[in-house]
């Protein structure tokens, strides 16, 4: 779903600099596991959506240890052993937005959090209020939705 622009860092695209946005370019990274005992899957690109949940899963069903329930991640091997296999059908993740002034910068937002899910052909992002002082969420209040549909964009801006 990423292309090769996707490095999980902003470098002037759109104006911004660092990881400060929910879009794909900033959640998105490079993930590369190599595993000895997986020597088929070396140098093979898989295409499933994974999450930063699933790494420490996957460390420790390679690693030959138990991968207890109550993790959020999965272990990447049945990926490792089949790249094309059934996976998971979204991803998650959620990033926060302050009111800061500055030029280009929208002072009338208030301090919100952006829940993104992501699929093979769409992401969406639900804004809501959010207190960082106490760290409340408040879901009756949405600032704003954003729907992006992946199909036939390569991913590049004109």
């Amino acid at each position: 779903m990423c292309s090769l622009h996707c490095s999980g860092w902003d470098l002037g695209n759109h104006a911004h600099w660092t990881k400060h946005t929910n879009w794909a370019s900033n959640t998105a990274a490079p993930l590369i596991i190599v595993s000895p005992d997986h020597p088929q899957s070396h140098g093979t690109i898989s295409e499933a959506l994974t999450e930063t949940v699933d790494i420490y899963p996957t460390l420790l069903d390679l690693a030959g240890y138990p991968v207890p329930k109550r993790l959020e991640g999965f272990s990447l091997r049945p990926l490792l052993e089949n790249p094309s296999a059934d996976w998971k059908q979204a991803s998650f993740s959620q990033y926060p937005r302050e009111s800061t002034s500055g030029p280009g910068r929208d002072e009338s937002f208030p301090h919100a959090m952006g829940y993104k899910v992501t699929t093979r052909n769409f992401t969406y992002t639900r804004w809501m209020k959010f207190d960082n002082n106490t760290a409340t969420r408040h879901f009756d209040e949405v600032l704003g939705e954003e729907l992006y549909d992946h199909r036939g964009d390569d991913g590049v801006s004109p």
